[in-house]
């Protein structure tokens, strides 16, 4: 199976790292970032330590805020 793309430069692949969501080109999880991110790095020393472009970062988060916004709006749909 071939990759599909979820988002904008966020791809998921059976055949890389589970399936789960990373970045295209990398393989590097949409978790793994926002990880990071939530632990304290600044965005600056997420980007320089993957060597990521300010874009792909863009997209890391923008993926996570439409997940979030999809799991919020389930929980309105079906309280």
């Amino acid at each position: 199976m071939a990759a599909v793309e979820l988002s904008p430069g966020i791809v998921s692949d059976p055949e890389v790292m589970g399936g789960r969501p990373i970045i295209k080109g990398h393989r590097l999880t949409v978790s793994q970032v926002i990880g990071h991110i939530a632990a304290g790095d600044t965005i600056e020393e997420v980007r320089e330590g993957y060597n990521l472009s300010e874009a792909e970062i863009q997209a890391v988060l923008n993926f996570a805020a439409e997940t979030v916004e999809a799991r919020e709006l389930m929980y309105v749909v079906n309280p």
